[in-house]
């Protein structure tokens, strides 16, 4: 199988890298999508709060932050 990557150690130690997590039993990429990705945010080791609606403090959903701050970038251009 050839890769089409301009760097082929990088390629066979991300395909080594995949093979051992399948084998230790790490979840299978397309489940990890459907899983909320949860984002922690700390601030000089202790838990910080942000100004955006969350159900499980101190967790906040990536999606829910990325469209916070991106919306606040784009309101400062």
């Amino acid at each position: 199988m050839k890769l089409p990557v301009k760097k082929p150690l990088l390629s066979f130690l991300f395909l080594l890298a995949a093979l051992t997590c399948l084998a230790q039993g790490v979840p299978a990429l397309e489940q990890l999508k459907a899983d909320p990705v949860l984002v922690k945010c700390m601030l000089n080791g202790f838990e910080a709060s942000l100004p955006i609606a969350t159900d499980m403090f101190p967790y906040y959903r990536w999606n829910d932050l990325r469209d916070f701050y991106t919306a606040r970038c784009n309101s400062n251009k």
